[in-house]
């Protein structure tokens, strides 16, 4: 199974990058804080993952804005208003009227979100590894330790990321 990469423009030019992957009725997926379509399809364990989600369906998934192959926002800072605009502009890419809606890790109350707004176009939800006050994940001090590692050093920051939401 191959993906296919398209883009798409938010309202303020924002280029989105997103994938689908196999044939059949869409399922999308709002994926974590970080992600890069590409290089996820390379790894085989994900990719095997992603392929059983595209199985008798088109898997749909995005980079958010800033990550991946999408251009970073112009708008300032992260938002759930800027994340549901991207999840609302990739849908109408794709077309369609109702869907199934996978939300894991940040993806999850982006995915609530959404379907709490559009309960008729979402034939079923399915939520993981998702919180619902991300200040409960850790203590501001180890919040602000593993920020300053990913600022200063990517890519021990992204090992130490892994380590602690896919060990």
């Amino acid at each position: 199974m191959e993906q296919s990469v398209a883009s798409v423009e938010l309202s303020d030019g924002t280029s989105v990058a997103y994938a689908t992957a196999g044939t059949g009725p869409p399922l999308f997926f709002v994926g974590g804080w970080l992600s890069h379509l590409d290089l996820s399809w390379a790894l085989l364990a994900e990719r095997s993952f992603l392929e059983a989600l595209a199985s008798g369906r088109t898997l749909v998934r995005y980079d958010r804005p800033g990550c991946g192959l999408s251009d970073r926002s112009r708008k300032a800072g992260w938002s759930l208003a800027l994340e549901r605009e991207t999840l609302d502009t990739v849908m109408s890419a794709i077309g369609g009227s109702t869907f199934d809606l996978v939300g894991s890790s940040l993806g999850v109350p982006i995915a609530i979100d959404w379907a709490a707004r559009h309960p008729e176009a979402v034939d079923r939800l399915v939520l993981y590894g998702g919180w619902a006050r991300g200040e409960d994940v850790a203590t501001p001090q180890v919040r602000e330790h593993v920020v300053g590692l990913i600022r200063s050093h990517w890519g021990l920051g992204s090992e130490v990321l892994t380590e602690i939401f896919a060990p």
